[in-house]
């Protein structure tokens, strides 16, 4: 179930690329949910008070290109997530910088809207120091309402 979790991030992934690779990735053996990757940077995320499991946030480096799909994590029920690398073979660990985050469904089927798609768009942002310790996302609770 796991794997499938993961498959269905990367190929509902806005790069072709990174969907090929993470799927030669996973038929080597290398793809897995990052909840069960330890090491990587944790997170959380949050609709208002709430939280929901089966979510791919999805984390976008910011250089002078534009911003680079680096990896992702699935929430647990807790709302909580270990980031690993794309195709999920080793812990991510974030390094100093500016990030986007995007959110995909990966259990519940919650139409998210354009802009949490989209790294570019999206409200999900982040600055990471090295005295940064857990990356805290907040969306909007009315995304989950129908849950």
């Amino acid at each position: 179930m796991e794997l499938v979790q993961a498959v269905r991030c990367w190929v509902n992934s806005r790069s072709r690329m990174t969907s090929l690779v993470f799927a030669i990735a996973t038929l080597i053996g290398c793809g897995q949910n990052a909840a069960d990757q330890d090491g990587g940077t944790i997170g959380i995320l949050r609709f208002g008070t709430e939280t929901v499991g089966d979510i791919c946030v999805v984390v976008h480096k910011q250089d002078a290109s534009g911003f680079q799909q680096i990896g992702y994590g699935t929430t647990l029920a807790s709302g909580t997530f270990s980031l690993v690398t794309t195709g999920g073979a080793e812990p991510l660990v974030l390094e100093p910088g500016e990030y986007a985050f995007t959110l995909e469904s990966l259990g519940p089927q919650i139409p998210f809207p354009a802009e949490f798609l989209s790294p570019e768009k999206s409200p999900l942002k982040a600055t990471w120091s090295d005295e940064s310790s857990l990356i805290d996302l907040e969306a909007p609770e009315k995304l989950i309402s129908g849950l």
